[in-house]
């Protein structure tokens, strides 16, 4: 379970030195295609219903950080980086 928290941690600081880089405008197209996290965020945050699928998705933070801690689920990180990503660019203005 350490060694989740750990990677948890990692994931957190690598998220949100993503949000600073993209909050700055130092990140360009070659780096987005490259990035599924910003490529999927920008398709969901443009879509007309994105604010309802973040708003659910907040509401599923704290579960999805248990069962990245207790079950290894990548499926879970990867919800997890993307709401903890549109609440730090929330954070930002966005």
């Amino acid at each position: 379970m350490d060694d989740n928290r750990d990677f948890l941690h990692k994931t957190t600081d690598s998220v949100e030195n993503l949000s600073e880089l993209y909050h700055s405008g130092r990140v360009d197209d070659r780096f987005r295609e490259q990035s599924r996290l910003l490529q999927t965020w920008e398709r969901l945050h443009a879509k007309r219903n994105g604010k309802t699928i973040f708003k659910t998705l907040r509401l599923m933070k704290k579960p999805l950080s248990n069962l990245i801690l207790r079950h290894n689920s990548l499926k879970a990180m990867d919800l997890y980086k993307l709401v903890l990503f549109d609440d730090l660019q929330r954070g930002k203005g966005e």
